[in-house]
């Protein structure tokens, strides 16, 4: 949906932010349900869609979760995973064994995306980079 500004240009509503700004004011508890998205569409002024598209992009960002046939509701709000204390305490019980296993788990799968996702320059350039080492005497 668009507004139009005094030179006569369009300018885009952020139907996100906007949703985001009432979910703050009207449902802030965790595990409060949310209006129906028509309902949504109703308060806000914007298409169903608008508001589909928004509460997608709010549940990627983990502000909301949406169960088929239940509803939508605010998620819990995430504590961080890391804070000094946890980091420090993190970095007391990690040793080598920990950081191979680790790498042995997350490795694989980086390795598949970068082949997914790579361009036909860098595979060039892996591959002339495996010759080299091939040819290298050290």
């Amino acid at each position: 949906m668009a507004f139009i500004l005094p030179n006569g240009q369009p300018k885009m509503r952020n139907t996100t932010k906007e949703l985001r700004g009432w979910l703050s004011e009207n449902c802030s508890t965790p595990g409060s349900r949310l209006p129906p998205e028509r309902a949504l569409g109703k308060v806000l002024e914007v298409s169903r869609t608008e508001v589909r598209k928004s509460l997608s992009q709010l549940e990627a960002d983990g502000c909301i979760t949406r169960h088929v046939g239940r509803g939508t509701f605010v998620a819990n709000k995430p504590t961080s995973l890391l804070t000094p204390n946890s980091l420090t305490a993190l970095i007391n019980c990690t040793g080598p064994h920990n950081a191979m296993i680790a790498r042995l788990i997350l490795e694989p799968e980086l390795a598949h995306m970068a082949a997914l996702h790579a361009t036909v320059n860098q595979i060039t350039r892996m591959q002339l980079l495996a010759t080299n080492i091939r040819k290298a005497d050290n």
